[in-house]
């Protein structure tokens, strides 16, 4: 579980390029196993933005996280 939940971004483009952008182009992901070996409980996701489309800010830059086991 990341804490806070959600990511707000901040990106830079063409007019034409930003209107054609949705949600699905975007991607944040930390690996699993950096989760696991990490001691401080904070990570800072990798973010990817389509080609042409720069990143100006993302707040978050980091995240507090913790893993839960299933009953």
């Amino acid at each position: 579980m990341f804490i806070p939940p959600k990511m707000d971004v901040i990106v830079r483009g063409g007019i034409d390029e930003l209107a054609k952008l949705s949600v699905s182009d975007f991607q944040a992901s930390v690996a699993y196993q950096s989760l696991v070996l990490d001691t401080t409980g904070i990570v800072t996701p990798v973010f990817t933005a389509p080609a042409g489309i720069d990143i100006i800010r993302r707040t978050p830059e980091r995240f507090q996280f913790v893993i839960r086991k299933k009953l």
